[in-house]
């Protein structure tokens, strides 16, 4: 967070992204084990899923320059 002139300008909203991401995963398997209880897996793919969406909008953000 350092590194050029801004000097941790923006580090507030890394460490936000990081909390979000803390919170949101635990939340969604739970309520993918809540309303889908009979399928053992639901939890994963759900989380996966969100992580797939997550890296499908980094990838959009790095090659729309």
């Amino acid at each position: 967070m350092d590194v050029g002139e801004a000097k941790s300008e923006h580090s507030g909203l890394h460490e936000a992204a990081i909390g979000a991401g803390s919170c949101a995963g635990p939340a969604i398997g739970a309520a993918a084990l809540h309303f889908f209880p009979d399928t053992p897996g639901s939890s994963a793919w759900a989380v996966s899923g969100m992580l797939m969406i997550g890296l499908a909008g980094l990838t959009w953000l790095r090659v729309r320059r």
